[in-house]
């Protein structure tokens, strides 16, 4: 008790040193919040003006100034060009499905299970697993018009046991008339063994495997038909056969994913996993990458025996067919020339027609030569207005722009015509979609 009173007497004698002292503390902490609070509210500011000068340059770069009612009207015209693209969409879509039938011999079950989207039913699938093998058959000698004996199926079974002298044909193959086997047909064509083949199936296909099969062979039947009327000729003075045909034999006929596997495509990558279609480069997409809402782009891949006259023909029918073929290069004679980048000469969507300047410099005459087309067809969605404009639609990369071949291209043997370089000055190409 005696030291507090001891205590209280320093303090009360010295009491003007002691208040000195407490309010310089005070006001030392009064000022040191003071100032953190304006630094931080200088700085908020500070950010804010620096905000609206950059605003204000990047107004100042754009001429005129878009005023609310020119950001309106742009709006308006976005709206207008959706709609419109919107339109189109249904109209190519429309187009798609009128000219791309399901075919008659499929029931109804099936039809409205494959219209509706969902799961396909076992009874409907194991009725397209029948259904499939038929329909090639068929497109063989109705479409084609394949070159086979007269007694012969177009698609015949594996074959008997040889019991004479004649070897038999191996699968795969055309069988080989001898001098008294007659033979009927237009269009030589020995893969389509292996293709009928792949669709010939042991166990119930899936369902995801039956839309995707369907969707080949609308391709498949766009491809022979190109081939088809590319042989039509109504100014023939004797009847279409295999000895006066605009195209004669089909060497290879890949679409998909095989035409990856192809040497001297321009299709990107080979052995891409399970690609099946590609970007708007013409870069392989593998499974599960994304791709446009409105529409998947397959490739294909052609390579036929042709009149070289009718090849202008065969360009004006890829660009008339049923599923429009856009063509990206033309090979002719593969392998001894340069590749002929059209860039989309017959496209998809424009009704092509042959000018006269195009083959004008082929020679003369109905020599026979290989021609490969690499080419892209476009299979549209169902509109959706939700999907429009997603999806992953790749830019066209330079480095996907076809190689050239420079390998040399030998003389012509003698009494042949002189082949044409592709590309080259002494053959200008010009586009047949000009009139």
């Amino acid at each position: 008790m005696d030291k507090v009173k001891i205590a209280l007497a320093i303090l009360k004698k010295y009491h003007f040193w002691f208040l000195c002292g407490l309010i310089i503390l005070v006001s030392l902490g009064a000022w040191v919040t003071a100032t953190a609070d304006l630094t931080q509210r200088f700085d908020a500011r500070k950010q804010q003006l620096d905000g609206s000068f950059s605003s204000v340059e990047r107004i100042s770069s754009v001429s005129p100034h878009p005023n609310q009612k020119v950001i309106d009207a742009i709006d308006d015209e976005t709206t207008q060009l959706k709609q419109d693209v919107f339109a189109a969409w249904q109209t190519l879509y429309q187009e798609q499905t009128e000219k791309n039938k399901l075919a008659d011999e499929l029931n109804d079950q099936f039809k409205r299970e494959f219209k509706q989207g969902g799961e396909i039913s076992r009874e409907s699938l194991i009725h397209y697993q029948h259904f499939i093998l038929a329909r090639f058959e068929t497109l063989f000698d109705d479409i084609l018009n394949v070159y086979r004996p007269v007694d012969g199926a177009s698609t015949p079974a594996a074959p008997a046991p040889d019991t004479t002298r004649r070897s038999a044909a191996r699968p795969g193959q055309t069988p080989k008339a001898d001098s008294t086997q007659e033979m009927t047909g237009i269009v030589k064509w020995d893969g389509r063994f292996d293709l009928r083949n792949s669709f010939d199936w042991p166990d119930r296909p899936t369902t995801e495997k039956v839309r995707t099969s369907q969707e080949d062979l609308w391709v498949y039947e766009a491809l022979f038909r190109v081939i088809h009327d590319t042989n039509l000729d109504p100014t023939a003075t004797e009847p279409i056969g295999h000895h006066n045909a605009a195209i004669q034999e089909i060497v290879s006929l890949q679409i998909g994913g095989d035409t990856f596997e192809s040497s001297g495509n321009s299709f990107g990558e080979q052995n891409v996993p399970k690609a099946r279609y590609v970007d708007q480069g013409g870069q392989p997409l593998p499974e599960g990458a994304p791709r446009a809402a409105e529409y998947n782009i397959m490739p294909i891949l052609m390579l036929v025996s042709i009149d070289q006259t009718k090849i202008p023909k065969l360009l004006v029918e890829c660009g008339n067919s049923s599923m429009p073929i856009e063509v990206r290069n033309v090979r002719i004679r593969p392998g001894q020339g340069q590749t002929l980048d059209l860039g989309g000469v017959a496209s998809a969507g424009s009704r092509a027609k042959a000018g006269p300047s195009f083959g004008s410099n082929l020679p003369t005459g109905a020599t026979y030569i290989p021609v490969e087309i690499q080419g892209l067809i476009y299979i549209y969605n169902p509109p959706d207005s939700d999907k429009l404009g997603t999806g992953a639609i790749a830019e066209l990369p330079d480095a996907t722009q076809p190689a050239t071949d420079t390998t040399p291209q030998p003389g012509p043997a003698a009494g042949e015509p002189a082949p044409m370089g592709p590309g080259s000055a002494e053959a200008p190409i010009t586009d047949p979609t000009q009139e």
